[in-house]
């Protein structure tokens, strides 16, 4: 039978019963076998990122911590402008 692989990022070795477990979660997330590729990458610091095809699940610490830097960013740009028109406003009343 011809399964579809799943490649998996983990940042440490997994036990034997944590590989069984993120396999029988995957193949039933993906509804079908997977043979599963494990990289290990301790750059992902921690968590698992999974790419089967196109499909990429990115469930790790880096992952993670990218979204809340760009969320801050977004956030830091906002409160810039809000200040840049209140400025404007007090500048103009006066």
């Amino acid at each position: 039978m011809n399964h579809d692989r799943a490649l998996v990022r983990v940042a440490v070795e997994l036990r034997p019963e944590e590989l069984q477990r993120l396999q029988e979660i995957l193949e039933r997330r993906f509804q079908r076998e997977l043979d599963l590729k494990v990289e290990l990458d301790p750059s992902i610091l921690g968590g698992v990122w999974v790419r089967v095809g196109d499909i990429v699940i990115d469930g790790s610490l880096k992952g993670k911590l990218e979204a809340l830097r760009h969320h801050l960013r977004a956030q830091a740009r906002t409160m810039s402008s809000a200040r840049v028109d209140l400025t404007t406003l007090r500048a103009e009343s006066l």
